[in-house]
């Protein structure tokens, strides 16, 4: 993106959005807690892949991990109050894995996964 630090994404009017050419597939199973979430992209010539298999939830309301039909955030005393209230169809908690390209040695398996814009951070900070 070759933006600068600080990075300010969170956006939930979509004002500051930047395309990224990439697939997203989501395959979870909301009452077993299981399945996957894969995301692939590119910014400029890195390739990133985003695997999400392992939930886990710690709060009820995020029912062990894969939570649908919940509102997060504001007066719903779930999560952060300082953020908007949030309706979520489908939300997830868990760790994740990420890797830039072939190097597999730049793994991030302790991220907990709450939203795309921490795991941004959190890979930006990581790689620069």
């Amino acid at each position: 993106m070759r933006d600068t630090s600080p990075w300010d994404h969170l956006d939930y009017a979509g004002k500051h959005l930047i395309p990224v050419r990439g697939t997203i597939e989501i395959d979870v199973s909301d009452l077993a807690n299981t399945g996957r979430v894969m995301a692939e992209f590119a910014e400029t010539a890195a390739q990133y892949r985003v695997v999400f298999d392992r939930f886990e939830g710690a709060a009820p309301y995020q029912d062990g991990g894969i939570a649908t039909r919940v509102y997060e955030h504001g007066d719903s005393n779930h999560g952060d109050p300082l953020y908007p209230k949030t309706w979520l169809y489908l939300g997830g908690r868990g760790k994740v894995r990420s890797t830039r390209g072939q190097e597999f040695g730049l793994c991030f398996e302790k991220v907990g996964l709450h939203d795309a814009t921490r795991l941004e951070t959190y890979i930006r900070n990581k790689i620069s």
